[in-house]
């Protein structure tokens, strides 16, 4: 009898763990519009088509495509070195190495402006949009920062807040991130 219930205790949280894998590492789609704006009062507006990708051990990894002021980016999920081959985002780290960006909450998902046709993207990257401080991925915090809209201060690069439509808003945001 004790067996018994060892065996159907056994199966029990194998098909639990098994449940919550599944759900884990089921991908999600975020197709959102969300208005963005700087501390100093630049408003734009970020539309999302993302599939959020988490993982147990690793950084969570976010692909699909960012427009921002009539450009639409796209996740490349990697770089290209200067020998010209592709290093995809995560695929050197060590296992305690991702573990540790897991939990620091240091991850970046950058997303490359198309500029060819035919769909390649170019050796140099001089157009990117980069999202940060993610909140979960209902994204109800986030940074963004744009190479392609030039900053008030002349930097190159404006640092949006979301969702914010007012610079009050998005200070709020920035303190909450500095909280964290």
């Amino acid at each position: 009898m004790k067996h018994r219930w060892k065996l159907l205790l056994a199966a029990a949280a194998a098909a639990a763990l098994t449940v919550f894998f599944v759900c884990f590492y089921t991908p999600k789609e975020v197709c959102l519009t969300v208005p963005v704006c700087s501390l100093s009062g630049e408003t734009a507006e970020l539309s999302l088509d993302v599939v959020w990708r988490r993982r147990l051990f690793s950084p969570n990894r976010l692909t699909g495509r960012a427009s921002l002021s009539g450009q639409t980016y796209y996740s490349r999920g990697g770089y290209e070195r200067p020998d010209g081959t592709l290093k995809i985002y995560g695929s050197d780290t060590g296992f305690f190495e991702g573990l540790g960006q897991k939990f620091s909450g240091n991850r970046l998902y950058p997303f490359s402006l198309l500029s060819e046709p035919g769909g390649t993207f170019p050796f140099q990257i001089e157009h990117e949009l980069i999202l940060s401080e993610i909140s979960g991925e209902s994204f109800r915090r986030f940074q963004l920062a744009c190479t392609d809209v030039p900053a008030a201060d002349g930097s190159g690069m404006t640092v949006f807040f979301g969702p914010a439509e007012t610079a009050a808003e998005a200070e709020a945001i920035w303190a909450a991130i500095q909280g964290d």
